[in-house]
């Protein structure tokens, strides 16, 4: 052999060994470091949803930080509501899916309790309590407006009208903690703890402890317009009907209907088992829960029963046809006209539900593992997908001024768009263009003193 054959014979050499390793190089790159987790089983699969004639209106899967699962589920207005076992809430959309914010609202070890909204003008707020302050947040983007340190443990789920948060304490006192400036804060103490949620009309506030009595209350002050009294504790919250009769479930065994403006006694449900699980209204029903399991439906004019169906445990929701609750494993849909069972499925994966009391027809579940999910009948879920989208960027006041020592609530975690079923959604049109307001003179250049938001109270 020449040189010259030797030389070419070496390069060829040492140019396969270089190109065989980079390919493994690349091979080795290309790899993943850590496999991806198996993607989470929606709570209930579309063809056992398609089978009960129900269908999926949306799934989310939200993005939990290590080693955290959802603990909570609630549904407040259009807002569904999940909290974390690190006690970050994640705030949706509820009809859409649609994730708003996300904000870390207490230390793991803290308690946090079931929200509140309410309105100021074109604005919704969530009012949250946990076990060392209050906290409020505007609904659409999480933007802080107030915290609030508590000096007592609150210990059930809370009610507020924008001037005022009340909140139910374990040392026996129904908190009305102020939200605005130049009101002042009061307190009533009913000597027992107290864990059921209070309720509110146009006027009064309506709350009970574990001494069995109910008490209606100004709004605005400590002044005592009326009480009753049942034979045992009271631990469920209260509810009202369309009619505006506080219901009081007592574990006297009764469900007690008083009238809000005068508190006269309209009826009185005797369940033969103390109630110790929140009644729920709507439209003409209201729905009783027994200790053991057995949901009884009452007229709420006469407070007669209408029909019962025993081996449930919760309430779930409605649809002006079905009344769905469920049991330990499953969902179940009853007539609202006799109770006859029209569906059963599976809930062994959905161990989340979030009540709905709204007419939206919607049913929302959740696993641990943050996948939410909205289903409806089928004919519930054509008409809902027929209805004009939720704006993105909904008519909002101007920004108030952030509360001194809050912090800016963080920025949402990355999460995919809501897949909406059935079918995807098509380009929208262009929205018409608005008629142009009026001018409006110049404001006038601001002063070097920030402006006090309306969240604040007034320095001692």
């Amino acid at each position: 052999m020449s040189l010259s054959s030797s030389r070419f014979a070496i390069a060829l050499g040492l140019a396969f060994l270089v190109g065989a390793a980079g390919c493994t190089q690349t091979q080795k790159q290309a790899e993943p470091k850590e496999k991806a987790a198996p993607a989470a089983a929606a709570p209930v699969m579309a063809a056992a949803l398609a089978e009960k004639g129900m269908e999926e209106v949306w799934h989310l899967q939200l993005f939990l930080d290590p080693e955290t699962t959802l603990r909570d589920l609630w549904l407040r207005g259009d807002y569904l509501v999940a909290l974390g076992t690190n006690n970050r809430l994640y705030v949706l959309n509820a009809p859409s899916g649609l994730l708003l914010w996300s904000q870390g609202v207490a230390e793991p070890h803290e308690s946090v309790y079931g929200p509140a909204l309410y309105k100021e003008g074109q604005a919704e707020y969530l009012c949250v309590a946990t076990t060392t302050k209050l906290l409020v947040y505007r609904a659409t983007d999480g933007r802080q407006v107030l915290s609030e340190p508590l000096d007592f443990g609150p210990d059930g789920a809370i009610a507020c009208n924008g001037d005022y948060c009340y909140i139910p304490s374990s040392d026996g006192w129904l908190h009305a903690v102020a939200l605005v400036p130049k009101i002042q804060s009061w307190g009533r103490w009913t000597d027992r703890t107290m864990t059921s949620a209070p309720v509110l009309d146009n006027n009064a506030v309506f709350f009970a402890s574990q001494n069995g009595t109910v008490y209606s209350s100004a709004q605005n002050a400590r002044h005592i317009i009326w009480q009753f009294q049942t034979g045992g504790p009271i631990v469920a919250d209260l509810k009202r009907t369309r009619s505006g009769l506080v219901l009081v479930p007592s574990a006297d065994y009764s469900l007690y209907a008083i009238t809000g403006s005068s508190g006269r006694l309209m009826w009185r449900f005797d369940s033969g088992e103390p109630i110790q699980v929140t009644p729920y209204a709507n439209n003409n029903q209201v729905f009783v829960f027994g200790e053991k399991g057995t949901l009884n439906t009452l007229d709420d004019t006469t407070g007669q029963v209408l029909w019962r169906l025993p081996g449930v445990a919760e309430f779930v929701g409605t649809d002006p046809d079905t009344v769905y609750v469920r049991s330990e494993t499953e969902l179940i849909g009853a007539a609202r006209t006799d109770g006859s069972v029209r569906l059963r499925l599976p809930l062994t994966a959905a161990p989340l539900v979030a009540v709905n009391e709204t007419d939206s027809s919607l049913l929302f579940l959740g696993n641990r593992e943050g996948l939410l999910e909205a289903v409806a009948s089928k004919n519930r879920a054509e008409l809902l997908a027929k209805a004009p989208p939720t704006p993105e960027k909904p008519v909002l006041p101007p920004k108030p001024p952030e509360v001194s020592g809050t912090d800016k609530p963080a920025p949402p975690p990355p999460a995919p768009a809501p897949v909406a079923k059935p079918a995807p959604t098509p380009k929208e049109k262009p929205a018409p263009k608005e008629k142009p307001a009026p001018k409006e003179k110049p404001a006038p250049t601001p002063s070097k003193t920030p402006a006090k938001s309306p969240f604040q109270k007034k320095p001692n």
